[in-house]
């Protein structure tokens, strides 16, 4: 995740600050001029924070977790980090830590991917934990199963990023064992299509999506059931990535998918 966008939302929240970040690393241009002409207001600080947290790199729940919780105040002395430590919340504390562990985190020529994959750890992390103590109060079998593999894809998770993470601070060199450089390939491949074939790829995604989805709902105990999530998640993923690109708004198409099925 963006270091800066992960600051303000510990430390800043204000509608200035969330501009000042959009124009720092936005790039949509017309949006950038309305912020600029238009005074603040309810849409269109809407629309800042879902900007903001699509330049983050965290999804809408946790974004809007990190954003509900209070202002971390900034202790601008030199520290004694024992000291200051203590009263500072997890996530702060873990970010502290690994930018120490990795120092190539605060170059600038560090790739987005690995400080990403910081934010991602952490998360992983929260749930690993999290799913571990809910699995002694498991009161189905079915719970117990979506418990443990949670448990497991986190534990993975947790530790692919820290190889990843590890094999840069000694090679200077993307392992490539995460996924995000999976889509990182994928979303290149998308951003060079002509219009034509990512209306073609948008028409695809559009039928696999719901068709996936009901899989998921019809078979619930299937053996391909991990898979067919990852696979649901990167169909949203393009879905949504080729709507942004041939300029479509999410909203629009919720509504002529809605409009469809009910007429």
């Amino acid at each position: 995740m963006n270091a800066k966008i992960f600051e303000y939302l510990k430390t800043d929240k204000s509608y200035d600050g969330a501009v000042r970040l959009y124009h720092e690393f936005g790039d949509n241009q017309s949006f950038k001029q309305n912020l600029n002409v238009r005074k603040e207001n309810d849409d269109l600080k809407a629309q800042l924070m879902y900007e903001l947290q699509q330049l983050s790199g965290l999804d809408k729940a946790d974004f809007d977790n990190i954003l509900s919780q209070p202002i971390v105040k900034v202790i601008d002395f030199e520290p004694q980090p024992e000291i200051l430590l203590i009263d500072i919340p997890f996530e702060i504390k873990r970010t502290i830590k690994m930018r120490e562990e990795f120092p190539f985190l605060n170059d600038t020529d560090c790739p987005n991917e690995l400080k990403i994959l910081v934010a991602d750890r952490i998360t992983a992390y929260h749930t690993y934990v999290n799913d571990h103590e809910k699995l002694f109060e498991a009161t189905s079998d079915e719970e117990l199963q979506d418990l443990s593999a949670s448990i497991v894809e986190n534990y993975i998770d947790n530790q692919d990023i820290w190889d990843e993470l590890n094999y840069y601070k000694e090679n200077g060199q993307i392992l490539g064992k995460c996924q995000i450089f999976d889509w990182k390939m994928r979303e290149d491949q998308i951003r060079a299509m002509t219009p034509a074939d990512m209306i073609k790829l948008r028409d695809q995604l559009k039928n696999n999506i719901p068709r996936t989805k009901k899989l998921i709902l019809d078979e619930p105990k299937h053996a391909s059931l991990a898979d067919r999530k990852i696979s649901l998640k990167q169909k949203e993923k393009e879905f949504k990535l080729v709507n942004q690109l041939l300029g479509f708004k999410e909203e629009q198409t919720a509504k002529k998918a809605t409009k469809k099925k009910n007429g």
